[in-house]
């Protein structure tokens, strides 16, 4: 089950039915944020190996245990930062290279870089964008349509598809 999802964040205890949560977390394909919440304190140094936010002892107080989210929530923004920073990057350096016919379309998930020329049309869906392409997909941004109206002018949209 664990692998079909995605998770920022797993809470486990170390002992798992007939696994340890050493294991769970040797044969995941990603890697969550993990807080581990158990009675047993002899494995707390192993489990830093794993991205670990923080180690709980059962019974949980709750202090440690805000703590332990407010990291989280910190190291998600820094890593949500950086990958800002080098889609920024990224943009920049296509440009230069003349290669303004692409754009970055990025969502919760993944960043596209998709073919000006494969955009059909742009729709706004509140805070959202919908890029509309010629493949008959639909992609969702997760950037307002203003944000991309520098990106694509109107008249080098317009050239594209009467071309």
């Amino acid at each position: 089950m664990i692998n079909n999802g995605h998770f920022d964040l797993v809470f486990l205890d170390i002992i798992l039915n007939d696994k340890t949560a050493f294991d769970l977390l040797y044969e995941i394909n990603q890697e969550p944020y993990i807080i581990f919440v158990t009675a047993f304190d002899q494995y707390a140094i192993e489990s830093f190996k794993y991205n670990t936010i923080d180690y709980l002892l059962k019974p949980i107080q709750i202090e440690p245990l805000k703590e332990a989210l407010d990291r989280v929530m910190i190291q998600m923004e820094q890593k949500e930062s950086v990958s800002r920073e080098e889609l920024k990057i990224l943009e920049k350096s296509l440009q230069q290279k003349n290669q303004i016919d692409f754009i970055t379309v990025s969502n919760i998930d993944k960043v596209n870089l998709i073919k000006k020329s494969d955009i059909l049309y742009c729709k706004s869906s509140g805070r959202y964008t919908e890029f509309h392409l010629l493949n008959e997909s639909m992609l969702i941004a997760s950037k307002s349509l203003g944000e991309y109206e520098s990106q694509i002018s109107y008249k080098e949209f317009f050239r594209i598809h009467n071309s």
